[in-house]
């Protein structure tokens, strides 16, 4: 199976048809890593045409995974939402994505021994199946006892995790997951290699997607040409980075 995978968007929409147009032929299925929507000083028109983006590609070629800036478009409760949510930002997105196509969308997404997320997983004895059972019952807790804030899905919350000093490791009954990650903002991807693993990060802002062959286990990064000029508040986060910097 031949994958491309494009990281958070955060609204790049025209950028990102233009990356499944070139790949459409090249590509038996798109990975989409999560956080579709949001980033600063966005509206509601921007979030609703992000939304629309989404409804049309809801198909088979396409495999969309939650990231944090959806869930609480998915899920109207404050346990879940970030600082960039708002009440005209959820009612646009949600005057276009139905019940029914919330839950086309998923947690993970697992081909040939790569393992797909927004923001990794660390799990033994990995299922798809297994994490949508973790995960769901926690929101049904949540939702049940009206928490005021969700230990997992808070902004840095367990799931939400930046992922550069804590690496992510799953395995299942054959051994080490290979992963490919978004969320963690960085100036350039970064890869791990670990024994019988490898975690590939790679939200450069829509500067570059991977294209991955399960059965030759290979994966290229690519630039997508696109140049990001990073907010002040993305350079402070990847300032706190060890392993890269702004200098």
């Amino acid at each position: 199976m031949r994958l491309c995978i494009i990281p958070d968007i955060h609204n790049r929409v025209d950028l990102t048809k233009s990356l499944i147009d070139k790949e459409h032929n090249n590509v038996d299925k798109f990975v989409m890593l999560g956080d579709y929507f949001d980033h600063f000083f966005d509206t509601p028109a921007d979030v609703k045409r992000t939304a629309n983006f989404l409804k049309e590609i809801l198909n088979d070629k396409f495999e969309l995974l939650i990231g944090n800036h959806d869930l609480h478009y998915i899920m109207d409760h404050d346990a879940f939402k970030a600082s960039t949510w708002t009440q005209e930002k959820f009612d646009a997105v949600n005057e276009v994505i139905s019940e029914s196509d919330w839950e086309k969308f998923k947690w993970s997404y697992l081909e040939n021994r790569w393992l797909f997320s927004h923001s990794g997983i660390q799990m033994e004895g990995f299922s798809e199946e297994k994490l949508d059972d973790i995960l769901n019952s926690h929101i049904e807790e949540v939702i049940e006892n009206d928490l005021s804030r969700s230990s997992w899905f808070s902004p840095h919350g367990t799931f939400w995790q930046k992922y550069l000093s804590d690496t992510p490791y799953a395995d299942d009954e054959h051994g080490p997951l290979n992963q490919v990650v978004g969320h963690t903002v960085l100036p350039k991807w970064n890869m791990k290699q670990f024994i019988g693993y490898r975690v590939y990060f790679i939200d450069t802002c829509s500067q570059n997607y991977a294209i991955v062959d399960t059965d030759l286990n290979e994966i290229t990064i690519n630039s997508t040409g696109y140049v990001h000029y990073y907010h002040p508040g993305e350079i402070r986060w990847i300032n706190t980075i060890n392993q890269t910097k702004f200098v």
